[in-house]
């Protein structure tokens, strides 16, 4: 993989992570957060999928994640335990995909994004970088939009572009500035409210909290992680 991040690390990145083995390869959007006076500005940038079925060299990633005093990615970091057709933090979770105890075939409903991420968490946990850690600072952990975005009834579609006016909004509400020049999308939107909860996590972005629902992540014999936790952002109030 490789990623258009230029000039100084970000404290805060959020993830939007994208079907690497869609016909259509889209790019990964990601979002850091520079923080200042109690606003925080949106820098935007790609990470790109190697050719799919290629192993994941996942080195180029690494600098800024390790920079970060927290990172999250909109994706599943793992499978479920032998036996269950879906993780306990999932269960817990509004979002739709499903994380069975196995890579589910390509072909079925989510089947290429939970491949993708499930490997991404892999790769990036054996090159060193901590998944899920204590605290959730200095690694890197999951969160789903769906819950926080389920807070708000009647939001148009997010596809639309009313639903990412609206998200947009939000996220202004929240103290965001996004002024970036390029048509923003619902990936842009969720990349910046997963870069929002990084910095939810660590105390820097007041009126929101995070909580984490489901069981601690562990290693399978196999190489892939299993359960973790997923980060909801959550309103104060």
């Amino acid at each position: 993989m490789n990623s258009d991040q230029r000039g100084e690390p970000c404290a805060y990145v959020g993830v939007d992570l994208s079907d690497r083995y869609a016909k259509t390869q889209r790019p990964v959007w990601v979002c850091g957060l520079d923080l200042e006076d109690g606003r925080a500005q949106a820098r935007f940038w790609r990470w790109h999928w190697p050719v799919s079925g290629e192993p994941l060299d996942v080195e180029p990633l690494l600098p800024e994640l390790r920079a970060a005093r927290v990172a999250v990615m909109v994706g599943p970091q793992g499978l479920a335990r032998p036996g269950n057709a879906q993780r306990r933090a999932e269960a817990l979770s509004p979002s739709r995909r499903r994380s069975p105890d196995h890579l589910p075939a390509l072909g079925r409903p989510y089947a290429g994004l939970i491949r993708s991420s499930v490997e991404l968490f892999a790769a990036l946990y054996s090159a060193g970088l901590r998944v899920s850690p204590n605290g959730l600072r200095f690694g890197v952990s999951e969160t789903s939009p769906d819950s926080f975005w389920a807070q708000f009834e009647g939001a148009p579609k997010k596809t639309s572009k009313a639903g990412v006016l609206a998200r947009r909004a939000i996220l202004a509400a929240l103290g965001l500035c996004m002024t970036d020049e390029r048509a923003l999308t619902h990936d842009h939107c969720d990349a910046a409210l997963a870069a929002i909860t990084a910095a939810a996590a660590d105390g820097a972005i007041q009126g929101v909290h995070v909580v984490a629902r489901g069981d601690s992540v562990s290693r399978g014999s196999d190489g892939f992680l299993r359960e973790g936790p997923i980060i909801e952002l959550k309103l104060n109030g």
